[in-house]
């Protein structure tokens, strides 16, 4: 609860400090300063911008944190530890993170990284995060978790790379509900004190329900609000939420600013910040609706940026927004991987004896999935479920039409499906009675998304990046659990062979001769040409083109061929230089 006010008249009934004296109560950390409202400047409303769009954001008025009264904010709760983990020397520690793949950066000097945890029991959370953490399951952390949440609960800004499907959610949420509960009661307009970025509307309802399943199970937890705003769900309905106290919002950048710029919420008291899935947020051109939204949170806030992958742009970002004594996680190579857990089965599609068995040559692709279901038709029996990948809406359809014609249960999942079906279809498919065992899908389900028991992915169209299809394939073998991918692959799909057969080989798996053959620098070039020339919608040609020198050198009978001594005597030549040999 809030202390007692300081002296003099104020918003709320006590005097406000001059300017300097409350930078100075914010910079030694003062026990009270009385909150005020501050109008939030009218911010740029950014688009989703397609591929390849440039986005050129106007010029943002900044909010001057100086001289603002605050609300001061409590961030270290690891001081106290457990005995057993308070014993462990700096050996045993490293012994730990070696056994888990964990590299750390501290980018800190003079702190010290704390130890990890190897149980529940070691953690520093309260009983009613512990219950409900153990009725989910867990009975150790996973290897995210075995040094995040130390990291997080003792209040370092934290960027955590690590693997799709290796608990990265719960990475974070448990410490953000002890940082959410810590802080002074928020005042209705005040809120909220924790923020989480997520790409899009479906991972951003997901994460909601994964905070809801502390809040709803525990008493202790009932009077913290979660609420998740995007685009696609009533505006309205999500502005209304924050007239109310609002603790904890899920947002998508561009529906958070819209509300901003409509000053249906603040971010004065919001002092966690996470970043989940950061790779994808920028790739998807969101890097500059993030640094509008991170200049109107104050500057003592603890950050949280979690990535599968770690390209330039995700360090760079890390670099400007991990001030504060962060430490940075690499669980695994930092190398695109997919899981370990996850047996990967490739199927090449076409008429090529040698490459394909003899019992799908020459069947279309729609035939090969087919045959590909019939074969695991036993494990579907046993109520296996799959999810099955398309690069086109138009595709989804196609396949949908087609499994349902061979009385195969599925349904689709795209923007041609209205938005409340869709999000029926998505709970329905996570339930354990699911009526119906394929989901298709676009991309959208691609990332983040976890769906319990999930036995399969197909990818039916070969993603045109390894960082699409290592997170397609990451829906399955998630926390441990294994999992099995199968992915059709067309002769155009070839180019990327070296790239899969170095992923197969990342994660120590078989590699099928025809895929090693077609991973030479000689064979990518030839297949790079295919693939451009199906997306410039020319291959036809370019196959036309090809047959027709192919036949026009078959009739060559000069060199190169192999031939000369039948050349020399249609031409009946003569001398020593041209003699025949039998």
């Amino acid at each position: 609860m809030p202390g007692p006010p300081v002296s003099g008249l104020g918003q709320f009934g006590a005097a406000a400090p001059g300017p300097q004296v409350a930078w100075q109560n914010y910079q030694k950390g003062a026990q009270y300063a009385p909150p005020t409202q501050i109008q939030v400047p009218r911010a740029y409303e950014g688009r989703r911008p397609r591929w390849g769009d440039s986005f050129r954001p106007q010029e943002l008025e900044q909010i001057d944190w100086k001289g603002r009264h605050i609300t001061p904010a409590t961030k270290n709760f690891l001081t106290e530890m457990h005995p057993s983990t308070m014993a462990r020397t700096p050996e045993e520690c490293e012994k730990i993170r070696m056994e888990h793949s964990i590299h750390v950066i501290n980018n800190s000097d003079d702190d010290e990284v704390p130890k990890p945890i190897v149980n529940l029991e070691e953690v520093a959370f309260p009983d009613h995060i512990y219950r409900v953490l153990q009725d989910k399951g867990f009975s150790k952390p996973t290897s995210i978790q075995v040094q995040a949440w130390p990291v997080a609960l003792s209040g370092h800004d934290l960027v955590g790379i690590a693997e799709t499907g290796s608990g990265k959610t719960l990475a974070y949420v448990p410490p953000m509900l002890v940082h959410v509960t810590a802080q002074p009661e928020l005042r209705p307009h005040e809120g909220p004190v924790a923020i989480i970025m997520v790409p899009n509307r479906e991972l951003c309802e997901q994460v909601q329900q994964e905070i809801e399943a502390f809040t709803t199970a525990e008493k202790d937890l009932k009077d913290v609000h979660v609420q998740a705003v995007h685009g696609g769900g009533g505006y309205a309905e999500q502005a209304a939420a924050f007239l109310g106290v609002c603790d904890i919002v899920v947002a998508t950048p561009n529906r958070l600013i819209h509300l901003l710029n409509d000053k249906r919420l603040n971010l004065l008291r919001t002092t966690f910040l996470v970043l989940d899935e950061a790779d994808e947020l920028l790739s998807m051109g969101f890097e500059q609706q993030i640094r509008l939204v991170l200049s109107q949170i104050r500057p003592d806030r603890q950050v949280c940026l979690f990535s599968a992958t770690w390209p330039d742009e995700v360090d760079r970002l890390a670099k400007e927004v991990c001030s504060y004594r962060p430490i940075h996680l690499n669980v695994g190579s930092i190398k695109l991987a997919a899981c370990k857990t996850i047996e990967q089965t490739f199927r090449l599609v076409g008429n090529e004896p040698g490459k394909i068995e003899p019992h799908r040559l020459g069947l279309s692709k729609l035939e090969n999935l087919d045959v590909s279901l019939k074969d695991l038709a036993d494990e579907f029996r046993r109520g296996a479920k799959a999810l099955v990948f398309c690069n086109k809406v138009e595709t989804v359809h196609e396949v949908v039409t087609f499994l349902q014609d061979r009385n195969h249960r599925c349904e689709a999942f795209s923007s041609l499906v209205p938005q409340a079906e869709r999000h029926e279809r998505l709970r329905t498919f996570r339930s354990e009675n699911c009526p119906f065992q394929f989901l298709v899908s676009t991309k959208v389900l691609g990332r983040g998304h976890d769906f319990p028991r999930l036995g399969f992915v197909i990818n039916y169209d070969m993603p045109t990046t390894m960082v699409e299809y290592v997170h397609r394939i990451g829906r399955t073998g998630r926390a441990g659990e294994e999992g099995r991918s199968l992915t059709l692959l067309e002769p155009t799909d070839l180019w990327m062979a070296k790239k899969l057969v170095d992923c197969l080989n990342e994660t120590s798996q078989d590699i099928p001769r025809w895929l090693q053959d077609a991973s030479t620098n000689k064979k990518r070039k030839e297949y790079e040409r295919l693939y451009y020339a199906k997306k410039n919608g020319t291959l036809q040609a370019l196959q036309d083109s090809e047959a027709t020198g192919a036949r026009a050198q078959s009739d060559w009978k000069g060199r190169g061929r192999g031939t000369r001594h039948i050349f020399l005597q249609e031409l009946g030549g003569t001398g020593a230089a041209r003699e025949v040999q039998p």
